[in-house]
């Protein structure tokens, strides 16, 4: 006898989601769905969408029968975004609606669903999906149409359940070759020394400057380093929002306090890639995550407390043409496109506040270098740099110095710790107890005089 067809999808508890199994049975009564299992107020809403959603895509219940919806298993009380799709299905199966059958490459008869429903029958993906662990799903979940890292099926509106089977089942997905490699990328001097700083002393930094000179690859790389100096096999998290990401998906919230990329990105990096295409209420939100290390969200009388402890890496171009950026000491300036007064009130998107959660600023122009340092050996002298401050930290744990002789510019206190910190880091690098003067000089150039060089542009 074969294995007969099972519909799972997710439900939370607290932070916490849980396998739900989804099962259907028509009964004579009045056309009506009812809901057991211990369902919350808001899912029981959901039979009117779910309702709308059926007849707008064509379909039609059997008359004179009511739908009874068991939602397993049926001690814990649910609440969740996303099983509209996976009721609907299981209903349109059980009602003779809909056929399917399971492609013999999944070995399986276990169907995952987790999307929301609109009225009119579209599906969208919900906003909590990509937080789901990796353990609960045993093969892949159909939803909606935004990508996500783990097997997954899309789906534009419910009647597509009715496609071929190709489309709902595709096949499983060659593996990805890896688009960095630590024996081929290499860097300028410069560069290398901001990635081992940054690594070695997990510094926050804004990189800004023209398109199409390796912004992003930077960062990519940094999070490769990264990677390469955690302890043991940890994998730290590399999260890069789009910029059209919303505020509640930047924090989290919602009826069940669900963690948003913040909380994803803890204890890892967080990439804002194209800053200034992000809303600038999303970027001021991360103001307080960013200094606290962690976020609390609240709601009907519940309270969380995330852990949002990352390392806040942006890259952006400094006007509408992508091409300008501010005149420096090596003058290495380029024509912008577009007048002064349109180039610098793109800048206006970033306040000082949010800039100030930054530990570096690094500009960076088309101006290269024949002095090319491989990522491999930028890995080594990160390493060698990681081992001597952890060993320093242990043995010597106040070991920052006033600066001596520096004058200071009158500044804000964390763009002073900034200076301090990166300092500490360079010395660090050179295996120096005593932070040398050259030392001081260097981080202040990325710690104040670019953010100086900024805030006269944005006059």
């Amino acid at each position: 006898m074969n294995k007969p067809l099972r519909f799972y999808s997710f439900a939370r508890l607290g932070e916490n989601f849980h396998k739900v199994e989804v099962e259907v049975r028509l009964l004579p009564g009045l056309p009506m769905i009812h809901f057991i299992g211990l369902p919350d107020t808001a899912l029981r809403e959901s039979r009117l969408r779910i309702k709308s959603a059926l007849r707008s895509q064509g379909f039609q219940l059997p008359k004179g029968r009511q739908v009874i919806v068991n939602l397993r298993p049926n001690h814990i009380k649910k609440t969740s975004q996303g099983l509209d799709l996976a009721i609907a299905t299981a209903i349109l199966f059980e009602s003779g609606l809909l056929k399917l059958e399971v492609d013999a490459q999944w070995n399986s008869k276990d169907l995952f669903l987790y999307g929301e429903l609109s009225l009119n029958g579209d599906v969208q993906t919900p906003e909590d999906l990509k937080s789901l662990p990796q353990h609960l799903i045993t093969h892949f979940v159909i939803s909606g149409e935004t990508p996500l890292s783990f097997p997954y099926a899309p789906l534009r509106q419910l009647r597509d359940l009715c496609s071929p089977l190709g489309v709902i089942f595709p096949a499983k997905k060659k593996k990805e070759k890896s688009h960095l490699s630590l024996s081929s990328l290499s860097f300028s001097k410069t560069h290398a020394r901001w990635l081992i700083a940054s690594s070695v002393g997990e510094h926050s930094s804004l990189l800004a400057g023209p398109a199409g000179t390796g912004k992003t690859t930077l960062v990519e790389a940094l999070a490769e380093l990264l990677q390469s100096l955690a302890i043991g096999a940890t994998k730290r998290p590399f999260i890069r929002p789009h910029h059209s990401i919303t505020m509640k998906s930047m924090i989290g919230g919602g009826r069940s306090l669900w963690s948003g990329e913040i909380t994803s990105a803890h204890g890892g990096l967080l990439l804002l890639d194209e800053l200034l295409e992000f809303q600038p209420s999303v970027l001021e939100a991360l103001r307080e995550p960013i200094e606290t290390k962690s976020l609390t969200l609240a709601v009907q009388g519940q309270r969380q407390v995330k852990p949002a402890d990352f390392i806040l890496q942006a890259t952006t171009n400094l006007c509408p043409c992508g091409q300008w950026v501010p005149r420096t000491h090596s003058n290495n300036s380029r024509p912008c496109q577009f007048s002064r007064r349109r180039c610098y009130s793109s800048l206006e998107k970033l306040s000082e506040p949010f800039l100030d959660r930054f530990n570096m600023l690094v500009l960076i122009d088309h101006s290269g270098t024949k002095d090319d340092v491989s990522l491999k050996t930028i890995a080594r002298q990160a390493l060698r740099a990681k081992a001597y401050r952890l060993q320093r930290v242990k043995l010597h744990p106040h070991s920052i110095q006033p600066p001596p002789n520096v004058s200071i510019q009158k500044t804000s206190r964390r763009r002073k710790n900034s200076w301090f910190e990166l300092a500490r880091t360079f010395a660090d690098m050179d295996a120096s107890l005593e932070i040398k003067k050259s030392h001081w000089k260097e981080a202040r150039i990325w710690t104040q005089q670019n953010f100086l060089l900024l805030a006269q542009s944005r006059r």
